[in-house]
């Protein structure tokens, strides 16, 4: 009860937390993906930070797995953690890890949406000619 009187033992306290929840969601979605090795392990996440869209994992992959395998499944991985997407890329230092970005929030929230544009494409253009099963009359021009 002492933690919650001191706002940085309370922000520490929190941003922990967050981190643990993170890593078990994380490990949640590999599982459920099944982006598992060889012997039934999921990549450990070493390291969680904070990005302007989401949150960034460091994640060491099981033997005889790579970053193109995780890439594959990204849009797999994001759905099963309720992201807007997932970026993967791995390391030139070591083929055993992977940076795996998960996007929270969209990245350019000015432009409009792909059902804004599908909608936007499939209205009738106006004063158009008429369509199957409309009535001329309907029509103007």
């Amino acid at each position: 009860m002492a933690l919650w009187h001191s706002p940085e033992l309370r922000a520490k306290l929190r941003a922990r937390l967050d981190e643990a929840r993170l890593r078990r969601k994380m490990t949640a979605a590999f599982r459920r993906c099944c982006i598992v090795g060889y012997f039934g392990d999921a990549p450990k996440i070493t390291q969680v930070g904070r990005v302007p869209l989401g949150v960034q994992c460091v994640v060491r992959l099981p033997s005889g797995m790579h970053a193109g395998t995780l890439d594959a499944c990204s849009p797999e991985l994001a759905a099963a953690l309720g992201a807007r997407g997932l970026r993967v890329s791995g390391f030139a230092e070591s083929a055993a890890y992977a940076r795996i970005v998960v996007l929270l929030r969209e990245p350019f929230p000015t432009t409009p949406t792909q059902s804004q544009l599908l909608a936007a494409t499939t209205s009738p253009p106006p004063g158009g000619v008429a369509e199957p099963g409309r009535e001329e009359e309907d029509c103007v021009g």
